[in-house]
C-alpha cells in the first residue's frame, strides 16, 4: 500500500503581476493506495486520476475560485473532494461497481458548485451542504442497479439546490433538509423496484420533489415540524406506493400517481393539535388504486381526483 499526502498553498504574491496559480496533478494506478491532496489560495485547479481497486482518494480545495476533480476507474474506491469557502467548482465521477463517493460544500462555504457522478452497480454517493452554507448546487447522479444516494442540507443553510439523480433498478435515495430554510431539493428515480425518500425536518420554505417513474417503486415524503413548505410528489408506473405526511404550519402539497395498482396514503398529523395544511392536492389515473387521506387541524383543503375503474378512495378530515 502507497500513501501520498499533498499540500499546496497559493505562492507569495509580490505584486498583482507576480500573482501565481498552482496546479496539482496527481495520477494512481494499482490496488490499495492512498492519496490525500489540499488546495489553499485562490483560483487553484486541482485533478485526480484513479485506476484500480480498493483505493482511497482525498481532494480538499480551500480558497475561492477553485476547480478541481477526482476521476476513479475501477472497483470498491472510496473518493472525497470537499469545496472550502467560495465560487469553487468541485468534481468526482467513478466508473465501476461498489464504490464511495462524497462530494460536499462544507462549513461556511457558499456559491459553490459540487458534483458526484457514479456509473455502476452497488455504489454509495452522498452529497451535502454543511452547516451555514448558503447560495450552493450541489448534484449527484448515479447510473446503474442496487445503488443508494444521499442529499441533504445540513443547520442553518439557506438558497441552496440540491438534486439527486438516480437511473436503474433497486435503487434507494434520499434526500432531506435539516433545520435549513428556502432550499430547493430535488430526488428523480428512473427505474423499477426503487426506494425514494424526501424530508424536510424543522425547516420552513424549502421546495421538495420526488419524482419516480417505473413499477413497483416505493416513495416517501415528509414535512415535520415546519411552515409554508412546499413539496410535490409523482409516481409513474404500476403497483408503486407513495406515502406523503406533514406536520407543522402553512405546507402545501400535490401527489400524483399514473397507472395501475397504485397506492397513496397521506396522514397529517401534529400531536399538540397544531395543524394548518394550507392545501393538499392528490390525483390518481389508472385501475385498481387505493388512497387513503387523515387531515386533522383547521382551515384544510383538499383537491382530489380518481380517474379509471375499481378505484378506492377513504377521506376524513376534522379537528383532534
Amino acid at each position: 500500500m502507497k500513501t501520498v499526502i499533498l499540500v499546496a498553498l497559493a505562492a507569495t504574491t509580490f505584486s498583482a503581476a507576480q500573482a501565481q496559480v498552482n496546479t496539482l496533478s496527481l495520477n494512481q494506478t494499482g490496488n490499495g493506495h492512498q492519496a490525500a491532496a489540499t488546495q489553499q489560495g485562490a483560483g487553484n485547479m486541482g485533478a485526480i486520476s484513479v485506476g484500480g481497486t480498493g483505493n482511497s482518494t482525498t481532494l480538499e480545495q480551500i480558497g475561492t475560485s477553485l476547480r478541481g476533480s477526482i476521476v476513479v476507474a475501477g472497483n470498491r474506491n472510496t473518493a472525497l473532494v470537499q469545496a472550502n469557502h467560495y465560487l469553487n467548482e468541485t468534481t468526482v465521477r467513478q466508473v465501476g461497481d461498489d464504490n464511495v463517493g462524497v462530494a460536499a460544500a462544507t462549513f461556511l462555504s457558499d456559491h459553490n458548485r459540487v458534483a458526484l457522478q457514479q456509473y455502476g452497480t452497488g455504489n454509495h454517493g452522498t452529497v451535502y451542504t454543511a452547516d451555514h452554507s448558503d447560495d450552493n448546487q450541489i448534484s449527484a447522479w448515479q447510473r446503474g442497479n442496487g445503488n443508494t444516494g444521499d442529499a441533504y442540507a445540513a443547520y442553518h443553510s439557506t438558497h441552496n439546490r440540491i438534486t439527486l439523480n438516480q437511473s436503474g433498478d433497486g435503487n434507494t435515495a434520499s434526500a432531506i433538509a435539516y433545520g435549513s430554510d428556502r432550499n430547493q431539493i430535488g430526488l428523480t428515480q428512473t427505474g423499477d423496484g426503487n426506494t425514494g425518500s424526501a424530508a424536510v425536518w424543522s425547516a420552513d420554505r424549502n421546495q421538495v420533489s420526488l419524482y419516480q417513474s417505473g413499477d413497483g417503486n416505493r416513495g416517501t415524503m415528509s414535512a415535520n415540524d415546519g411552515r409554508d413548505n412546499y413539496g410535490s410528489m409523482v409516481q409513474a408506473g404500476n403497483g408503486n406506493d407513495a406515502t406523503f405526511s406533514q406536520a407543522g404550519s402553512s405546507n402545501t402539497a400535490t401527489v400524483r400517481q399514473t397507472g395501475d395498482g397504485n397506492t397513496l396514503t397521506n396522514l397529517e398529523v401534529d400531536p399538540n393539535g397544531r395543524v394548518r395544511i394550507r392545501y393538499l392536492g392528490a390525483v390518481q389515473q389508472g385501475i385498481g388504486n387505493t388512497f387513503t387521506l387523515t387531515q386533522t387541524g383547521d382551515s384544510n383543503t383538499l383537491r382530489f381526483g380518481q380517474n379509471g375503474t375499481n378505484n378506492v378512495a377513504t377521506v376524513t378530515q376534522g379537528a383532534y
